[in-house]
């Protein structure tokens, strides 16, 4: 558990040092998307707890994805949790 908080302490630190750098759209969906694998992996949330957090982060990165992809004339490739949380 100790390890854990540790783990998640550091990604909260990034998370403030993505903010202060401005590229808080791109990596913080996955910073949170990370977090949320952490919990899963160790026990404390369930799936189901776990696919209702990361519907918000998820739903940003596809948005953006989307927008990446278009600007540059390519199809947008769709991300699905199961992948994210492996």
């Amino acid at each position: 558990m100790l390890r854990n908080e540790f783990i998640i302490s550091n990604m909260k630190r990034k998370s403030k040092q993505v903010n202060s750098s401005g590229l808080k759209d791109a990596q913080m969906p996955m910073l949170k998307i990370k977090e949320i694998k952490i919990l899963l992996k160790t026990g404390e949330i369930s799936y189901e707890k776990a696919k209702e957090m990361t519907e918000k982060p998820l739903q940003e990165m596809q948005k953006r994805m989307a927008e990446i992809s278009k600007k540059f004339g390519f199809k947008p490739q769709k991300i699905f949790l199961a992948n994210l949380l492996r």
